[in-house]
């Protein structure tokens, strides 16, 4: 390519580029891929096109796709952004942690207050039944940002997989309260409760969802099961009558059987 015309390749590739990014910054991923790879296309070391679309496909979950982007980064400038912890999330994510993990590490050398760090070495650490490791790792990121729910539900989750039920659900509860309104949080101690046979705390769980989402079928059909299973007729016949009114098929089948019970 002669020098001209590389510049006019590039000079194209920014203008696509800034155009991705609108589109990005407009919630539109798929628009914003087909504009970064247009840009690349244009001129194939773009490094900002490449590192943009590697980000989203992260975003996305399409790991081989971000992470073939993101090493082309890496050989172009070895100091992009975040780029160890880039690399060892796609890495531990496409079944490599080993490099994935020393990555991880390495980009906490690099940036060693960075809770994302220490919460995803937590999480593969958890993934691979580490779980003193991962216990160490999310207690670090817990003392760097205290009042992220996410992070004391990973919390709970390790503590319940060391066997430690208790400490488990104050993790687990505390993650739901930190939450101004039900989220993933709320969500993960529900399920907690679920497999802990603690029906009444998953009752709870599913009162304090329903009052974000009052009409979600599948949430008013389990307060229903939940209720049925305690003996409360009455509540689950409710629940029942609500999950068939937001358009849960089995609903009127359990109403029949309740109906027939009383």
């Amino acid at each position: 390519m002669n020098i001209f015309k590389k510049h006019f390749s590039k000079t194209n590739a920014k203008h696509l580029f800034k155009l991705g990014h609108e589109e990005y910054k407009k919630g539109k991923i798929d628009n914003a891929i087909k504009l970064y790879t247009k840009a690349i296309e244009k001129f194939n070391d773009h490094i900002p096109s490449l590192y943009s679309r590697g980000s989203l496909y992260i975003d996305i979950f399409q790991w081989d796709k971000a992470l073939a982007d993101l090493e082309k980064v890496y050989k172009l400038d070895s100091k992009a952004y975040n780029i160890h912890f880039l690399l060892g999330v796609c890495q531990c994510s496409t079944g490599n942690e080993k490099i994935g993990i020393e990555n991880l590490k390495k980009q906490i050398e690099l940036t060693p207050k960075s809770p994302d760090l220490y919460w995803n070495m937590a999480i593969f650490n958890l993934r691979n039944e580490k779980y003193d490791l991962a216990f160490k790792d999310i207690n670090t990121a817990l003392e760097i940002t205290p009042k992220n729910p996410y992070l004391h539900s990973i919390k709970g989750k390790i503590l319940e997989k060391k066997g430690l039920i208790d400490k488990a659900e104050e993790s687990y509860l505390i993650g739901a309260n930190l939450e101004k309104k039900s989220g993933d949080s709320t969500g993960k101690l529900k399920e907690f409760y679920k497999r802990t046979d603690n029906i009444t705390g998953c009752i709870k769980m599913i009162e304090k969802i329903l009052e974000a989402f009052p009409y979600e079928p599948e949430i008013l059909n389990e307060g229903g099961d939940l209720y049925r299973i305690k003996g409360d007729l009455v509540k689950a016949k409710e629940y029942y009558e609500r999950a068939k009114n937001a358009g849960w098929e089995n609903a009127n089948e359990k109403l029949l059987k309740i109906n027939s019970q009383e």
